[in-house]
Formats: structure tokens, sequence, C-alpha cells
């Protein structure tokens, strides 16, 4: 009897889902690196920061500073429709280029 009581456990005991929030978290990764910390870990903070910049109220304290980082590092994401022209005319090495 005992024979019949394992087969007839439940195959659905031992099935876990899929792990969306994970597989998310690792295409967030590759998408934007500079988020996650050394250990891996989604950086709450700077994931803010690139949601909405303007809401983010932040003091950068105990690293490299400098008078506009914040907003230097707002604009580098900014769209624009701006492009960049060669101009041999201007260029201080032209033919090393």
């Amino acid at each position: 009897m005992s024979n019949d009581k394992q087969n007839t456990e439940n195959p659905l005991e031992n099935v876990q889902s899929h792990d969306w929030n994970k597989e998310r978290l690792e295409q967030l990764k590759q998408l934007m690196p500079d988020l996650f910390t050394n250990d891996g870990k989604l950086n709450v903070s700077e994931l803010k920061k690139v949601v909405d910049p303007k809401s983010v109220n932040e003091t950068e304290r105990y690293e490299f500073r400098w008078f506009g980082k914040s907003n230097a590092k707002r604009e580098a994401f900014t769209p624009t429709d701006a492009t960049l022209v060669y101009d041999e005319d201007k260029s201080v090495n032209p033919t090393e280029s």
C-alpha cells in the first residue's frame, strides 16, 4: 500500500513557476549595468534618477564630485537631434585620425 501512495503523489507539488522578477532584473542589468551595485543588487536611488531625474533631491558624498555633475549626468541621456560632422579644416591631425 505504501507503493500506491508514492505513485499517487501530486505531480504539481514540486513544480515551481517561472521567476519573472529575476528575468526582468537580468534584462535590466544587460540594458543598464550602472544601476546595479558590485554585488549585483539593484540600486533603487540610481533607478529613480533614470525614471524621473527632476524628482530626485540628492546630495553626493564621498565620491568624485564637481559642480554640475548631477546635471551633466541628466543631460548625457537627454535625446538630441544634433549630428556630429567631420570638419577637416578645424581638425588638429586630419591625416592621423
